[in-house]
């Protein structure tokens, strides 16, 4: 009867192990754009697979970009990460649940930078947004800030800048005691195990560098781009003469000319009469004076 028992158990614990090996992996969002060479690893994989546009982002995935590389996903929540150059992320923890007005989203920075916009904000039981560092630990209370990872006397570092909102930032080791709040435009560093360091107001180039550094801009989808026309009858267009903008600082009548002596110069050849706009000049006359009789009467004496 106990060997029964102990083999019921075993099965029972081989099946709660497979389901999970072999579970859905959980959406948790999709990429919006791409630039240069960003890789992913999904979980329960070692090996990594390009990025492409309009790609599901999962939970537990694991980005990685080049030297020149960058990404931005959009969570379900309507938050934003955009991943900078260099960088390695993981979605480390993901749940929402609208219903409720819940959100707990954890993203782990290992190197490099990111930008957070949190779409909005919760106040379901547990809600949070945080980004996680080596050394640091920031959850959103505002909207849009800039965590960065960097090298302090031999040791990492993290910077956290806040461009708009508050972030509370505090050492990611819980015996490291000390919590700063960030405001619009100030920042502060946390040390390998010290707590965060004063507020302080960022320079231009700092500013300018964070920016930059996640910049990345969405790109429209291939339905949302006008086709080019390169025939008039594409675009049921009646064919009409073309009527060049008169080029600055140069006579209306002087560019037909000059147009015309490029095309020779360029070809060779004149170009054909029936391409050309054909004009044709005023013709010269009087204009016609109207005229009234007047009669005049003179009385002299």
């Amino acid at each position: 009867m106990k060997s029964k028992a102990v083999l019921w158990v075993t099965c029972g614990l081989f099946l709660v192990f497979f389901s999970l090996a072999y579970a859905e992996p959980q959406s948790v969002g999709f990429v919006t754009a791409v630039k240069s060479n960003v890789t992913v690893i999904h979980a329960g994989s070692k090996k990594g697979e390009p990025v492409k546009k309009k790609d599901t982002a999962f939970f537990q995935d694991v980005y990685e970009t080049g030297p020149d590389a960058r990404a931005k996903l959009l969570f379900a929540d309507d938050s934003i990460i955009t991943i900078g150059p260099g960088t390695k992320l993981a979605l480390t923890e993901s749940i929402y649940n609208p219903a409720n007005n819940q959100r707990s989203a954890v993203v782990s920075l290992v190197s490099g930078k990111a930008r957070a916009l949190v779409g909005k904000a919760f106040s379901g039981s547990g809600s949070k947004f945080e980004v996680h560092t080596p050394t640091a630990v920031a959850a959103a209370r505002g909207t849009y800030f800039v965590v960065w990872i960097f090298e302090q006397e031999g040791k990492l570092a993290t910077g956290v800048w806040s461009n708009e909102g508050a972030v509370d930032v505090s050492n990611i080791k819980g015996d490291v005691i000390g919590t700063v709040q960030i405001a619009n435009n100030q920042f502060t560093i946390i040390g390998f195990d010290t707590p965060p360091v004063a507020v302080a107001i960022p320079d231009s180039v700092l500013i300018e560098s964070l920016l930059s550094g996640t910049e990345l801009e969405d790109q429209p989808s291939e339905e949302e781009i006008p086709p080019m026309l390169t025939e008039p009858e594409e675009a049921n267009l009646p064919e009409v003469a073309d009527v060049a903008t008169p080029i600055e600082g140069q006579p209306a009548g002087e560019e037909s000319a000059a147009k015309e002596k490029g095309a020779v110069e360029e070809g060779g050849a004149e170009p054909d009469v029936a391409d050309s706009l054909t004009t044709t000049p005023p013709i010269e006359q009087t204009p016609e004076v109207p005229t009234t009789e007047i009669e005049l009467k003179f009385e002299f004496k």
